[in-house]
């Protein structure tokens, strides 16, 4: 499994001179997904075993193939110039000739984690901004482009309906509870895991007067696996427990204490704890 993420594509440089600084760039920074069906992250096992390299490879492939596509329909004919791009994604017009893989895949795990270069980082947040693209999320993105690989849709509209989809699943999850009821499926997300209840305890003893955190600065505070902290912050801030602040170069995280999730967990855990006491 020593082939490179972008060896596809690799050869539409000539010579390493060539290359763009982005082109050189180590995967350091991360996108995940959580997805009750697992069929992403089941769709990512999938293309591993046909281009023989690993999942996070895969993932990440998948992820640059669609980065392309979409840059080139959506005519943003500056971005590769403006991160010093040639072959960290495939160049202007090659996914063109790219046709989607009819391979067979089964539901995996419901989260997948992947490291990927900070400027496709960089660039999958740009979209996701972007007005004229409705992706709402990384982990969005991440579940497009896995989806869009093995054709499961190849039109935008068929893509704004997958996306209309992945809205109204975050909606429901992060929908506002009433003042003083929390429902069932609710609670069962918010602590399906030691490790998110450990993580969604860290939030709620935080004050809106701390500096707001990034990944490895709440690796370093709980103790817990990097691994465990990417993949669980993003089900916090879709619950409405975190908020995420994608300004700066590494994604920073504090509590949601203006949001009514926030508020009305951080009220039961004081009901509780009185009631037990």
């Amino acid at each position: 499994m020593g082939e490179n993420v972008n060896t596809p594509w690799a050869g539409e440089v000539d010579h390493v001179d060539d290359m763009g600084d982005a082109d050189f760039e180590r995967r350091s920074d991360y996108l995940s997904l959580q997805e009750a069906s697992g069929k992403g992250p089941g769709i990512a096992v999938a293309l591993a075993e046909e281009w023989d390299i690993s999942e996070a490879k895969a993932a990440d492939r998948a992820v640059r193939l669609f980065l392309a596509h979409l840059l080139d329909i959506h005519e943003f004919p500056n971005a590769r110039e403006e991160h010093d791009i040639k072959i960290l994604i495939p160049p202007s017009g090659w996914v063109a000739n790219f046709e989607s893989l009819n391979i067979q895949y089964s539901p995996q795990e419901s989260s997948l984690s992947i490291s990927v270069p900070p400027t496709v980082r960089e660039l999958v947040e740009f979209v996701v901004e972007s007005d004229e693209i409705t992706i709402d999320s990384k982990a969005d993105f991440l579940r497009t482009a896995l989806y869009w690989i093995v054709g499961e849709f190849e039109t935008e509209a068929q893509i704004n309906e997958v996306e209309d989809q992945s809205k109204q699943i975050n909606q429901e999850k992060t929908i506002e509870a009433p003042e003083r009821e929390i429902s069932p499926s609710y609670v069962q997300i918010l602590y399906a895991s030691e490790a998110r209840q450990l993580l969604t305890d860290f939030f709620l003893k935080l004050d809106e007067t701390d500096q707001p955190l990034t990944k490895q600065d709440i690796i370093d505070q709980t103790g817990l696996q990097r691994k465990t902290v990417i993949e669980h912050i993003d089900v916090l801030v879709a619950l409405g427990i975190v908020n995420e602040n994608d300004e700066h170069r590494w994604t920073r995280y504090k509590p949601a204490i203006e949001k009514a999730p926030y508020q009305a967990v951080l009220e039961a855990n004081y009901v509780l704890a009185e009631y037990y006491n």
